[in-house]
Order: structure tokens, then sequence, then C-alpha cells
């Protein structure tokens, strides 16, 4: 019977679903990636990316094989290690490596890949690949003394990873358990101040005098007007204190001191110290006091220290003015070192700077696990679930009163925060809140959704033109569209609705370690999770932007990653297999394997079903389109009604393209010569003739490709079917009960 033939294409992503929708035609999909010409290709690999260096790589491989027939068919696996070296892992000796991060400056003209880790035992420290350095070799960060960092909290159950923002030439880092950091491409700091300084002190005045007009405390008189007992002499003053780090952050203001209380003095010096300096016979202003003020020094971090200082506070009766005016504190002078411990305080009160409200200082938080930038503020998330934002324009600043407080506890902790779309998105375990800049320019925060939240910090990325997809404990969600009075239509989808069985296999008890990475080059979004049961990330699920579905890569052991912001668009990831595939990796189509593993490209398709539980075909062959990358042949195995095993095909395809057109393959064509003739690339058309002779009555049939070497591309594929095949024999009473209806 002539065969009819069914054209499969164009091909797309995954659908797990029963009966998936006619428009999804794959079940799975393995390390292949989607092309701008519609088709699906070998996905790359990854490979160390540091020149020098030779780690050792354990490879273990197991084999199968299969003797007898039968009942008397039996089974053995052997299973054999072997080790080798490869040179390019300079990170071999540091571990598992714990974060990683880009940084740059000078518009890209620098460029920093910063990574945390273990470096021979030495314990949990930063290091820093300078791109622009020729010397092509990690650095350890050191502080501004040049002294190597001391080493970091280390967590070897998952956890939250160490989160960074880029602020201005500078890279701030936090992890909730070491004091916050910043680095400014050469030594590394402390990120604001843990508190305020001690207070200052100060006696009552000198006893010597000063006949500089101008200067001095205390009130503006004459002798005729002020008499040697006249409490209008008495003066008191109050000061506060604060430190000055080397960006000109700004620590707390100390507790002010107690009041300095002097008196001026009226009876113009000796007469040898009148004859002198020549007074103004009766100018008491020529005498007023000075007072000496002891300031407190502060720690390596900080340049100068900014002294502030009330007016007069004792009235015309000598006794404390208001608390009004004890209270208020005005600018007096910065010194520009971190090494005087005095000062000589004679400024009057009209020549002090302006007046500082102590709410506008605070510590940066020491409990900050999660950092980001938005409206030119710095915002952090502590473990009691409130976040923080410094003053406009001061990163290291947090004012005491700038605080957003989420009262649902059942929405459990702060998970992320993520900056997209004119708002913050602050994403709890269960609900999504947001801060937003209000009609008046201060900042409010609203509940968006309370369906779903965020458990994986770092699965969080923005899809340009898509919207923002994170894990959540019910599946891969993605946050589309912006906040109201846009004209954009927002919502929450599950994109992960198509991937059920994959989903299930994630480890949900480590996902808070999840990786989610944006990769512009072929426009998707990778998840790293762990699974089946594993605590560290060996999975990822590859979201296509360009046709909405998912695909899946195995044997990534991306414990972080980060793809950089410059022209290139690299894609590194660090290693948390420091056995097999240790150090930090760069993903790319040209490596040949995934470390220590082969690339094993696969489509599968779903269970095709042609119309119904009782219409069955006879299929007769597959005729796949494919693109011809050099001498290797496209495998093909089919599975006949969902049953558990595939049927195998033992004769290979053979290709049907015209012999008068065959093309030259790499190692047989001339290149070069004037002979030789340049092409494209053709599709060829690879037929299998398959059979279901030996198995029920056909009504569903998936199809698998894979490559027997690293190369595939395909655009889709045919089905020669007879329709009209016997059906099964069904059984008697089966028979009885249709004819009754």
């Amino acid at each position: 019977m002539k065969a009819k033939l069914f054209g499969i294409r164009p091909l797309r992503t995954m659908d797990q679903r029963w009966l998936p929708g006619s428009d999804v035609t794959a079940r799975r999909i393995s390390d292949m990636y989607y092309t701008v010409k519609d088709s699906w290709k070998a996905a790359g690999g990854f490979q160390p990316i540091v020149p020098d260096g030779t780690v050792t790589i354990t490879t273990t491989t197991e084999t199968t094989e299969t003797t007898g027939s039968g009942d008397l068919e039996t089974t053995t696996t052997s299973t054999s290690t072997s080790t080798s070296t490869r040179t390019g892992a300079h990170f071999q000796d540091f571990g598992e490596i714990e974060s990683l991060h880009w940084f740059s400056q000078h518009g890209g003209a620098r460029q920093f890949l910063v990574f945390e880790g273990n470096h021979d035992g030495e314990g949990l420290k930063f290091h820093y690949f300078d791109g622009g350095d020729s010397g092509n070799k990690w650095t350890t960060f050191v502080n501004g003394k040049g002294d190597t960092m001391e080493s970091r909290v280390e967590v070897t159950t998952p956890h939250i990873r160490t989160q960074s923002v880029a602020w201005n030439g500078l890279m701030y880092l936090v992890n909730g358990r070491d004091p916050p950091m910043v680095f400014n491409g050469r030594y590394v700091e402390r990120a604001g101040f843990d508190g305020p300084p001690g207070s200052p002190s100060g006696n009552e005045t000198r006893e010597a005098c000063t006949i500089t007009r101008g200067l001095g405390l205390g009130r503006t008189g004459t002798d005729s007007e002020f008499e040697k007992d006249d409490p209008r002499l008495l003066f008191g003053y109050r000061y506060r204190v604060s430190f000055v780090n080397e960006r000109g952050q700004e620590s707390p203001l100390s507790p002010a001191c107690s009041t300095i209380i002097g008196r001026q003095d009226n009876t113009q010096g000796s007469k040898a110290q009148v004859k002198a300096d020549k007074p103004t016979e009766g100018d008491h202003n020529t005498w007023r006091k000075f007072i000496n003020l002891a300031i407190p020094t502060g720690g390596d971090t900080v340049v100068a220290r900014r002294i502030y200082r009330t007016v007069n506070v004792l009235n015309t009766n000598g006794d404390p003015a208001s608390l009004a005016v004890s209270e208020r504190f005005y600018f007096l002078e910065e010194i520009q070192d971190n090494v005087s411990t005095t000062y000589v305080d004679g400024i009057p009160d009209g020549l002090l700077g302006p007046e500082v409200d102590p709410l506008d200082f605070g510590e940066f938080p020491q409990g900050a696990h999660l950092i980001a930038s938005h409206e030119n503020r710095v915002f952090i998330a502590c473990s009691d679930g409130d976040v923080r934002y410094s003053a406009p324009l001061q990163p290291e600043v947090f004012p005491v009163d700038n605080v957003f407080t989420f009262g649902d506890d059942d929405g459990g902790s702060v998970m992320g925060l993520y900056p997209s779309r004119g708002a913050l998105w602050v994403l709890k375990r269960r609900g999504i809140h947001y801060i937003s800049k209000r009609a008046d320019g201060s900042l409010g925060s609203a509940v968006y959704t309370r369906d779903a939240g965020c458990c994986a910090p770092d699965s969080i990325v923005e899809i340009p033109n898509v919207g923002v997809i994170f894990l959540s404990d019910g599946g891969i969600y993605l946050l589309k569209g912006a906040l109201s009075g846009s004209g954009e239509t927002s919502g929450l989808t599950r994109l992960s609705d198509a991937i059920p069985d994959e989903f299930k296999r994630i480890n949900m008890s480590a996902a808070i370690q999840a990786v989610g990475t944006w990769y512009p080059e072929d426009s998707e979004y990778w998840l790293a999770v762990p699974i089946d049961g594993s605590e560290k990330n060996n999975h990822v699920f590859v979201f296509h932007r360009d046709v909405g579905g998912w695909s899946f890569r195995e044997n990534y052991p991306m414990s972080c990653s980060v793809v950089t912001s410059d022209h290139r668009k690299y894609l590194f990831f660090g290693s948390n297999d420091n056995t097999s595939n240790p150090g930090i990796h760069v993903y790319s189509h040209g490596w040949s394997t995934k470390g220590s593993h082969s690339i094993s490209p696969m489509w599968e398709s779903i269970d095709i079903n042609f119309g119904g539980v009782f219409n069955a075909v006879n299929p007769k062959y597959v005729l796949v389109h494919t693109i011809g990358y050099g001498d290797n042949d496209i495998e093909l195995k089919y599975r006949v009604n969902r049953h558990i095993e595939d049927v195998e095909v033992a004769a290979k395809g053979q290709d049907q393209q015209n012999v008068e057109h065959r093309l030259g393959v790499y190692g047989t064509q001339r290149w070069g010569e004037t002979s030789a003739i340049w092409n494209e690339y053709v599709p060829v058309p690879v037929r299998f003739d398959i059979s279901t002779s030996s198995q029920p009555a056909c009504r569903e049939l998936r199809i698998t490709l894979q490559a027997a070497g690293r190369q595939i591309e395909v655009l889709g594929f045919d089905l020669g079917l007879s329709a009209g095949a016997m059906v099964e024999r069904l059984p008697i009473n089966e028979v009885l009960l249709q004819s009754r209806r």
C-alpha cells in the first residue's frame, strides 16, 4: 500500500502534559538550542578559562553488556575509572566556587571577574581576575594597607550566596554573615560604618585669652554692658562627631557630649599684656574664650572627621535654654585626617554651617544578605524581613527611618530584591510586593500578589521584552508587564506547567541556591537547579524566548554564574564539582565537551496521536530534514503506544540528496584552490525505514533523534504512513459492549 507523507515541522519545545497542544511537538530536548533559522542545533560546552595551571580529572564510565536472549537474557554493568590532566584550570585549588560577580570601570575599559573561594585551605576569600591584565592571573583581595583580607564565614549547607551590586565604579558585596564590603578595583574595605563614634569631650575654656577680632566663644558686647559677675558672661556648648571614609560616606553622629560651660573674661588681662597688645579700651569682644575639644579617632577606613556644635545653650540668666536649642546641631568643621585628637573651637555662633538632622544618618546594617539599587539608592534586606534603603546618592548611609516593614509574617522572609520597569520588586517566600516612587517624590510600597513567591534569590532574572522570571516553591513563574498606569498588561504566569515531570525532580530543600542567568547570545534563560536528591545544582532548565518553551542540559555543576556586561556577553560559571570539573568555566559553542562529560544532543517528540484510541496506522519510514556538518550520522529511535522501551533501528539512515549535488564534508573538500566551490549548508533529508509489525496496532508514535557525533541540526521530519492497518483483536465482551451502544 502506498504510504502517505505527514510533515512534522516546525519543531517546538517541551510539553510533558498527557495531551499536549498541536503546536508543541517535543517531549524532551537535551543539549540543543533554538536558532533564528527555525531549527534545533547541538548546544555548546564549557571549559576552564585560565590558561595556566594543571588539574587532574577523574572520569567514571559505565558499560552495559547484554548476553543471551529471551528468558536467558542477562545484563551486566561494569564501571571503570580513569584519570587525566588538563591545563587551563588555575582555580583547581579553590574547592567549590562560592559566588561569582562581574564588575567594570571606566566604561568597560577595566573589567573584573570577582569570585569567592577557599584557596589551598586558607579560608573563604574574595579573588578577582583582571581582564585588562596581560599577566592573566587571579589576585586575592587586599585591604587599604595591602594586607590580605580576612577569611569569610563558610557555609556548607544550602544557603543564599553572596550578593552584589555595582554603583558608580564600586562593587558592594553582602552575605548576611560578614561585614558588608566594597571593592574599588584596587582593594576592599568595609562598606559604611557599624556604629557611631564615641562622644567627644572638652575642658571648660583655655586660660589664655585672645585678641583676635571676630573669633572666640560667648556673647559680644563692651565692658560697660557686662559686669564682672554678669551671668551673661557664661556660655555653654555641646558637640557631636562623625567619621567619613574615602568615598565621602558619613557615619551616624556620635552621642552629644555634656554641655561644656565656660566664662568670658572681662578683666582685660594684665597691664603688660594690655600695653603689648594694645586692645581697644573697654572692648570686651577681643577677650572671648576658646574651647579645647578632644575628638575620637576611627578605624582604618576613616580618612576624615566632621564636628557639629550647638549655638550657646545658656540663656542670659546663665541657665540651660530649651531642648530645642540644646539638641540642634550645626556643621562646625571637617578635620582632614584620622590622627589629630584635639580641636580648638573659637567659631562664633553666626559663622556655623547648616543644621544637621541626626536622623539623616545610619549605619550599614550588619545582617544584610540581599542588595539592589533603585532610584539612586541602595536597598538591602536582612533576616528580620525588613527592607532598608540608603539616602539618595549615599549608598552606605542608611537613615534609621528609611525602612519598609512587610508585616505579613505568613508570607515568610524576603527572598529577592529586583529592580524592573519603574519599581523595586520585593519577592517574599509567599507573596510579591513592590516599592515605587509616589507623585510627591517619596517612596511607597504595595502588595502585588500573594499567590506566588520566590524561593531562590539568584534565580530572579529579567528576560528582555518578556518579564521577570523566578523559581518558586510551586513552579517557575513569569512576572510580565509593569505597574498600573503604564499602559502594559501585567500578570503572573506559571511557565513550568509544560514540564511537570522535570520540575518534580527538583530538590526543593536545596533549591534556595538555584541560579538563573540570561544568555543573550542564544536568547535563553538558564536555571541551574539540584535534581534527584542532590544538594548541589547539577541540572539546567533552558527557557527559549524565541519559541516560548523549555529544554534541559545535564551535568552542569553551576554553583554561581554571571554574564559579562560587555559586547562579548560571555557566560561564566563557578563549579561545585571540584573533583571532575573544578574552577571557573566559560560556555561556548566552540567547545566539544561539557568538562569531563560529552555533549549529547537529543530531540524527542511527543507521542504523536493518529486520530484516537481505535485508529491505527502502519508507519513505513521517517524522513528527517537535517543539516550535515561533517561525517557524523543521526540516530533514530522510536516508541509505540508509550511503551516502556524503544524499538531499535538496525539500519542507519540514508542521505536522500541528489548525488550530483553532493557536497564535501570536512576532511574531504578542497579548500582554497581555484577549483573549489564555496557553498552554504544544504538541508539533507535522511531516510529511516521503520516497522511496527512486532508491536500492537500503532496508535501513537514517539520519535527520538540523536547524533553519533556532537554536531546535529534538525529542521523537521516527515512520517510515511499507511492507513487502514490491522487492529489488534479485542476481547469478546468488549466487542459485545460496543455493539449494544
